[in-house]
């Protein structure tokens, strides 16, 4: 079974404070012109997408420069509700987390999609857990939420953790509720547009009927 972990990039949806909501035009209609067409303009890091290291690295390493195998793989959805795992109960995960490509933080964040709640107070990994991830060997991580930092950083630093490792991180995940199982498949294609720093993504997980 497939599910769609992706927000629908619409004018009314919630953007990163200091953009801009998507603009979408209406330029031809059937009636008219005999086919449909709109302008879409938004900033790449709209919506459900992922960040490369060139979205913070000069000269790093852009999406479109990474293999297509990059974007799909195994993923451990690591569950934040009820607070922040120390790194002794992330150790005893590691048998699960070494054959897997991408950590999904499960945050529950999605749920305020739309609110003011949902750009404050989300669960942030510290950074110790984040490098203790990385030293695994894993390709990046998903989450449920605006940012992998606190939205007001200023030093960014869990980005720079993961972009320094080669990794990429994808933000704004939404339906992470309906995986049943930690340990899934899941797909995450960018749009692949020259010297992408990051882009919208389609983000799908492919789970067995048994494991919802």
């Amino acid at each position: 079974m497939y599910l769609d972990l992706t927000h629908t990039i619409e004018q009314t949806m919630p953007f990163y404070p200091g953009t801009e909501a998507p603009k979408i035009t209406q330029k031809n209609t059937v009636d008219i012109d005999g086919f449909a067409e709109v302008e879409i303009s938004f900033f790449s890091h709209t919506g459900t997408h992922m960040d490369a290291p060139a979205h913070m690295v000069i000269g790093g390493k852009t999406l479109d420069e990474y293999p297509i195998g990059h974007f799909f793989g195994k993923a451990f959805l690591l569950d934040l509700r009820d607070g922040i795992p120390d790194l002794a109960s992330l150790t005893q995960l590691k048998p699960q987390l070494e054959s897997v490509d991408f950590i999904i933080l499960y945050t529950g964040w999605s749920d305020y999609w739309g609110e003011k709640q949902y750009f404050e107070d989300f669960p942030v990994l510290p950074l110790e857990h984040v490098n203790w991830l990385l030293n695994l060997g894993i390709k990046g991580f998903g989450m449920d939420t605006i940012s992998i930092d606190p939205v007001n950083t200023t030093t960014f630093d869990n980005h720079h953790a993961v972009f320094q490792a080669g990794g990429t991180i994808t933000e704004n995940l939404t339906n992470l509720s309906n995986i049943g199982h930690p340990v899934f498949d899941i797909i995450m294609l960018p749009l692949k547009n020259k010297n992408s720093d990051g882009i919208s993504i389609r983000a799908v997980a492919v789970v067995e009927d048994h494991q919802l």
